[in-house]
């Protein structure tokens, strides 16, 4: 439980930063960072509000797998992304 905490703020930190880094991005925008923002803005005020236990613990809900899936979207766009810019980058034409 020691690790719990810090490790949530951790991540919530770093899907701010996410959202700070999709914002503008041509190929993202905010259809992806608003929910990083989000999720990892309501991570912190969760494990903050609740601490030191897990919010899960205290009555509140668990936004660990929300993260989850949303992670695991944000790695098939990025995957998409790469798979379509070398298929592009092999037909010797500019994207």
């Amino acid at each position: 439980m020691g690790l719990g905490v810090p490790w949530d703020l951790f991540v919530g930190t770093s899907l701010i930063f996410l959202w700070l880094g999709l914002i503008k991005h041509k190929r993202f925008g905010r259809w992806w960072a608003v929910p990083a923002g989000l999720l990892g803005g309501l991570l912190i005020v969760l494990n903050i509000s609740t601490f030191s236990w897990p919010p899960n613990t205290r009555g509140l809900f668990d936004i660990g797998p929300a993260i989850g899936v949303f992670i695991i979207a944000l790695s098939v766009r990025l995957l998409l992304l790469g798979i379509r810019m070398k298929h592009i980058s092999t037909d010797n034409t500019s994207w």
